[in-house]
């Protein structure tokens, strides 16, 4: 009788909290692109699980690529002039190097107003919402989550990205080893590269104070008329915790603030099995050997002397391909080559038959490589991509390619050498071995911290007094200002003090020769 009571109290306890629970409602709001929501839909499966109720919110036609890995999940949808093919035309202009200023802020500012105009869905959310997991890429999320005064957890799928996220966070991100986010520099950087590092650290400050905010701040005091905030930049620092899903196995080490919590890549897990198509693919026949190719889920219209480049080079290893690609396929494509519109990219990377795994370099893709262990070419594209490549290429994992002088022969030739040198395998297991040793999940780490963030005024505590330090008291130019001055006048009375001795010697002296 005593058990079965205590069982019935046990029941009633954990219907109880997961009432309490669901009564928190969180809100995701990711940037536009597929693989950031994919973060988000794996974060928002696991704060549903521990009985959170989460609701999702992109764009309408970022909707429906995420349909199939958001299915049980809530997701509220706006719409936007932006499609995903403006997206990806601002991306293909950003990789040719054609892509100016006025036209990069048009495009993200008329994203985010698309989402501030939808007075329903926020409506929907003031005062029905407890905090917000914002994407740190969307300046966006922050002015949501201040128009509906709730706390917020920002997220980085994109990773440190320096210096714009270190200027948003503000915590360190010292010039001297910590290269520009979307440069390929080494980790050990020589004079030139710290002179280059330190001209773009500039540039990028400049454009991102002067250029980048402003239309966003427009934005900020035109929707959130109340605000507690005097700026943009005081809206940003309003929360505690930034989570970064990266890794230093393969990440150059660096500082960062208390607040800020590297949890591991979220994306990569162990494989799942195959489809019967895909794994006959892979083990039938002849070649044993399985090359992946994936450029990412943006851009699909690429040019055709760069799909006949790829295609050709491919054509010349003896292995199988898969190759993720929704455009036009190109012609000639040689029989050891499957183009495919999707795949199970995470368990294809898994499978041992997968040697190499030929990328755009986005974080996402990198990580899950490395951790499954599969050495990397990289042909980095745009944005953060060329920094991946490096890192990479420093762990001794990957090969890095130029899209920009690329040739048939050296696809062929970086494959071929990532198959045949052991090394990349050896290195590329080591890195997978660090990553994989975690007690719990990069998921579980995320949403720990989010739940931490709910339930202590989103970690405000763990921020450091730069946040009320001027520029000048942070790097103490006040105080060396003060001892310069101090120095100076030392100086100065030193001078006139030899001065004066050596004048009243010289007079002495002149008056002792007037005598004799």
């Amino acid at each position: 009788m005593n058990e079965i009571i205590t069982i019935v109290m046990l029941l009633l306890s954990a219907v109880a909290l997961s009432t309490a629970l669901h009564l928190y409602h969180l809100v995701g709001i990711p940037s536009i692109g597929i693989s950031h929501g994919l973060v988000y839909v794996k974060i928002g499966r696991e704060l549903t699980r521990r009985g959170y109720k989460y609701t999702l919110v992109v764009p309408t036609w970022q909707e429906n690529d995420l349909k199939k890995s958001s299915a049980g999940l809530e997701v509220k949808s706006y719409d936007t002039p932006i499609t995903g093919e403006d997206l990806e035309k601002v991306i293909l202009k950003e990789a040719e190097e054609k892509l100016n200023i006025t036209e990069r802020n048009d495009f993200w500012r008329a994203s985010c107003e698309s989402l501030l105009k939808n007075k329903d869905l926020l409506k929907s959310f003031k005062g029905h919402v407890h905090l917000v997991v914002c994407d740190i890429t969307s300046i966006c999320c922050a002015i949501v989550a201040d128009f509906l005064k709730v706390n917020r957890v920002d997220l980085a799928p994109a990773g440190f990205v320096d210096p714009y996220v270190s200027f948003i966070h503000n915590f360190p991100s010292p010039v001297a080893y910590v290269p520009y986010g979307t440069v390929k520099l080494p980790k050990k950087l020589a004079f030139l590269d710290r002179l280059q590092n330190l001209l773009l650290y500039c540039l990028g400050y400049i454009m991102h104070e002067f250029v980048f905010m402003p239309p966003f701040e427009e934005l900020w005091r035109s929707y959130v008329k109340d605000s507690k905030f005097s700026s943009l930049n005081d809206v940003f620092r309003a929360t505690g915790i930034l989570l970064i899903p990266n890794d230093f196995a393969l990440d150059f080490p660096r500082p960062f603030g208390s607040h800020v919590k590297v949890i591991g890549p979220i994306l990569p897990e162990p494989p799942k099995p195959l489809t019967t198509e895909t794994q006959n693919f892979i083990t039938q026949g002849n070649p044993k050997d399985l090359v992946l190719v994936s450029f990412g889920t943006v851009i699909s219209n690429f040019k055709s002397d760069f799909l006949e480049t790829i295609t050709s080079g491919l054509s010349q290893v003896p292995v199988k391909v898969i190759w993720k690609f929704k455009g036009q396929v190109p012609q000639n494509v040689s029989a050891n080559i499957r183009i495919v519109p999707w795949m199970q990219q995470n368990d294809i990377l898994g499978h041992t038959a997968t040697k190499v795994f030929f990328t755009h370099g986005g974080l996402n893709s990198v990580l899950e490589a490395a951790y499954h262990g599969t050495p990397m070419v990289v042909l980095p594209l745009f944005g953060d991509q060329p920094a991946n490549a490096m890192k990479v290429q420093e762990a001794g994992i990957g090969i890095i390619l130029n899209l920009q002088d690329l040739t048939p022969i050296q696809v062929t030739n970086a494959i071929t050498e990532v198959i045949q040198n052991p090394k990349y395998k050896e290195n590329a297991m080591k890195v997978s071995k660090l990553i994989r040793h975690r007690r719990i999940t990069p998921t579980q780490e995320a949403c720990d911290w989010i739940e931490y963030g709910l339930h202590n005024n989103a970690g405000l505590h763990l921020r450091s007094q730069a946040d009320n330090l001027s520029f000048f008291q942070l790097y103490l130019l006040d105080v060396l200002f003060l001892i310069s001055v101090v120095i100076l006048c030392l100086i100065i009375l030193l001078y006139s003090c030899m001065k004066y001795c050596l004048r009243y010697i010289a007079q002495m002296c002149f008056k002792k020769f007037k005598t004799e």
